[in-house]
């Protein structure tokens, strides 16, 4: 049987204290949600992963030969970008060196390029005399591409990078698959460097780097500088990560393979005890030792049923239940399960609603508008939270309505 209050509220010419009638107590929250945040692909050779370089007067390395567009002094509307590309301290010929601005209404830039000459020295002329930013990139092959955005300021003639290092490219590749040879898709493999790389342009050569894996388990990590690298390959569903640890410092090609597990999902069907599916109520899997959230929380489809997969983890604990994410309208006890299992049932109980009438006590007419706070004793700390009556009757869902207080906010 519902509860009903009604809360009549008096107007006074000061303020109107407010009213705490019996009502109930809400249920937790949980805060221990895990995040499945998946790493994303950046290609060294692209804009979007420059690095930003600081223009100042005191740059270094000022080239003393010059090659390709804009060699020489520039014009007053352009502004010389200088340079020299070297590898362990010995020239780098050939580096081909492209140059675009990031339009602004008053800049007519365009892409530019030009090439390192027998010293390793560039000097490429863009176009445009004001405030703006360039988009730098250079490559050779055999070596790992390097990129920055460089900032220039209003008439200034010219930017010297001084020495911009190349290490030896290298790249890694394999498959991923299952114990029997079953190719595995969507695998994020994530590449680390496990030494120092150049520090030249700020932030250096990238020493992050991920990629997924393709309908046949293969990935490939390109254009890479030449290190030792670590790498792990996650996806949710794995019941660990893998991780391998190459030793790439002489450049080439490397190949790392992994073999991983994949848990089938828990499948079963939410309920209430009467028999009655339960649409739409957020079911996920919990760690059974600490009630951590170990997988993605879905939705019951109309017919109650639930399929729940591992999230991304180091390693899937052995022992979990099944139970309610985020639904405050029901209770449901964790059904103790194991990954694979069909069949699971998730009884639920309606949680007992409070229904609140509030009145003006001078017309005896509805308030519309109001706020209130539920809290397990007379002193206050519930969270505020804003009623929405329908036809004068805000429905409160709790848990037990003789525990708990109702605290009326005035409009």
């Amino acid at each position: 049987m519902a509860l009903v209050l009604v809360v009549v509220m008096r107007a006074c010419g000061g303020s109107t204290a407010p009213n705490e009638t019996a009502a109930s107590k809400s249920s937790p929250t949980r805060s221990d949600a895990t995040t499945d945040a998946e790493p994303h692909e950046v290609d060294a050779g692209s804009t979007a992963a420059a690095e930003r370089h600081p223009v100042g007067d005191d740059a270094a390395g000022a080239p003393t030969e010059a090659q390709g567009a804009g060699a020489g002094r520039p014009a007053s509307s352009a502004t010389v970008v200088a340079g020299r590309c070297i590898c362990a301290g010995a020239p780098v010929v050939g580096a081909v060196v492209q140059i675009a601005a990031i339009a602004t209404p008053d800049d007519d830039a365009r892409r530019v390029s030009g090439s390192s000459d027998r010293s390793g020295v560039f000097s490429v002329s863009v176009p445009g005399g004001g405030a703006r930013q360039l988009l730098f990139r250079c490559s050779a092959p055999g070596y790992a591409t390097r990129a920055a955005t460089l900032e220039v300021r209003e008439g200034q003639a010219e930017l010297q990078l001084g020495d911009v290092h190349m290490p030896i490219a290298c790249s890694i590749e394999g498959y991923v698959r299952t114990a029997d040879g079953a190719p595995v898709e969507d695998v994020i493999v994530v590449a680390e460097a496990q030494a120092e790389l150049p520090r030249d342009l700020p932030h250096g050569t990238m020493s992050v780097r991920s990629t997924r894996s393709d309908a046949q388990g293969q990935y490939q990590l390109a254009d890479l500088p030449a290190a030792p690298w670590r790498l792990v390959a996650s996806k949710p569903g794995l019941r660990e990560s893998a991780k391998s640890e190459i030793d790439a410092r002489g450049g080439g090609v490397h190949q790392a393979d992994f073999v991983v597990e994949l848990l089938a999902p828990i499948e079963g069907i939410a309920m209430l005890e009467n028999g009655s599916p339960v649409p739409g109520v957020g079911v996920a899997a919990f760690d059974a030792a600490s009630g951590r959230r170990v997988s993605l929380p879905v939705r019951t489809s109309e017919e109650g049923r639930f399929h729940v997969r591992l999230g991304a983890a180091d390693r899937a604990p052995d022992d979990v239940a099944i139970g309610l994410s985020d639904d405050s309208r029901y209770t449901a006890t964790p059904v103790a399960t194991t990954w694979g299992t069909a069949g699971v049932t998730l009884l639920l109980r309606a949680r007992p609603a409070v229904r609140l009438r509030v009145v003006d006590a001078a017309s005896g007419a509805d308030v519309a508008s109001y706020a209130y706070r539920l809290h397990a004793t007379r002193e206050l700390g519930g969270r505020l939270q804003q009623a929405e009556p329908t036809d004068g009757v805000c429905a409160i869902d709790v848990a037990d309505p003789a525990a708990t207080w109702i605290h009326v906010l005035p409009p």
